[in-house]
């Protein structure tokens, strides 16, 4: 598969997600997936004339939260999808509830995590830009209960 970190192989694999499990209707055709680095650098060198794009990136990266007898941890890494599109406000809210209902669907199937908890939308307005509608979602990848290593 290459030398992947661990912070580009979960996007690799959600997108790969998207991608296989996308289901296209009139009103929510699959948006163009793209994993990027720079969110604002991808905007300016998208064209919406041709597609929606849905920017696929990390959000805080990968957390670690410890439990009261630190024993076991929790593992959370959070991504975050940026979705733009000239056509309406509507079309961000269905493509939101189509990556919701892919993340439910899916929520104990994605490989080396236990659990994804789509976790916030929100929906950007005075952007500066006319006629394009931009949102952002956030979803966690979760995995609960991990045994920490133990010192001899």
């Amino acid at each position: 598969m290459g030398n992947w970190s661990n912070e580009v192989e979960p996007l690799q694999d959600f997108k790969n997600l998207l991608d296989e499990n996308w289901v296209e209707y009139s009103d929510i055709p699959k948006p163009y997936l793209l994993i990027v680095n720079d969110v604002d650098e991808a905007i300016s060198r998208i064209n919406l004339n041709e597609s929606d794009y849905l920017l696929i990136s990390v959000g805080s990266g990968e957390q670690y939260r410890m439990r009261g007898n630190w024993t076991y941890y929790d593992k959370i890494f959070e991504i975050v999808f940026n979705v733009l599109t000239k056509e309406n406000r509507q079309r961000l809210r269905n493509i939101n509830k189509e990556i919701r209902s892919i993340c439910l669907i899916n929520k104990h199937s994605f490989p080396n995590w236990q659990l994804i908890r789509p976790i916030r939308y929100r929906e950007y307005a005075n952007t500066g830009d006319i006629n394009i509608w931009r949102g952002e979602i956030t979803v966690n990848l979760e995995n609960a209960g991990i045994k920490a290593e133990e010192t001899v």
